[in-house]
C-alpha cells in the first residue's frame, strides 16, 4: 500500500498522520520502515522517545535517583530537542533524523521519569516538571508571538 491511497484520493490516510504526524512535504522528518508491501512512517522524534524510554528502562532505579535529587536535569534532558526543533523553525540549521532521535531519547527518559513520578507520587518531582514544562510554553508562546515565525512555519509544513 503506498501512503497516497485511501478513500479520499491523494488524501494521506488517517493512520498516516497518527504514526508521522508530519505532511508529505516533511517526510524528511519521519522513519520509513517497509512491512512486506506496506510501508509506515514514523516521526523520527518521536521514535526516539519511544527508544528513549525503552532505554531508560534499563536503569530506571539511577535514572529516577538522578532526576529526583537534581530536578535540573528536566530542562537540561529536554533544552536539546528543543533548541534543535527551534533551530529548524527559524532556519538557522535543518534538523536530521539522527538528531531527532537523540534528542527524542533524552526527552523519552525524562517522560520515563515523569511516569514514575506520577505513579510514585513524587509531587516535588511532580512540581519541578510543572514548573520545566511551563517555562518552556511561556517562553515559546513569547518567541513565536514576537516573531511570527510559528504561522510561517505551519503554512510550509501543511500546504
Amino acid at each position: 500500500m503506498k501512503l497516497t491511497t485511501g478513500t479520499t484520493g491523494s488524501r494521506p490516510p488517517l493512520w498516516f498522520f497518527m504514526l508521522s504526524h508530519h505532511s508529505y512535504s516533511k517526510l524528511s522528518h519521519t522513519i520509513r520502515i517497509s512491512l512486506g508491501q506496506n510501508e509506515v512512517r514514523l516521526c523520527a522524534r518521536c521514535t526516539g522517545i519511544g527508544v528513549g524510554m525503552l532505554v531508560g528502562l534499563s536503569y530506571v532505579n539511577y535514572l529516577a535517583y538522578d532526576f529526583l535529587h537534581y530536578p535540573a536535569l528536566i530542562f537540561a534532558f529536554v533544552l536539546p530537542a528543543i533548541v534543535d526543533w527551534l533551530f529548524q523553525v527559524f532556519g538557522l540549521k535543518n534538523s536530521t533524523n539522527p538528531r531527532r532521535l537523540v534528542t527524542g531519547a533524552l526527552v523519552g527518559q525524562t517522560y520515563l521519569v515523569g511516569l514514575i513520578a506520577l505513579f510514585r507520587g513524587w509531587f516535588d518531582l511532580l512540581l519541578y516538571y510543572a514548573l520545566a514544562f511551563a517555562v518552556y510554553a511561556v517562553v515559546l508562546y513569547a518567541l513565536f508571538r514576537i516573531t511570527g515565525v510559528m504561522s510561517e512555519y505551519l503554512a510550509s509544513s501543511w500546504p
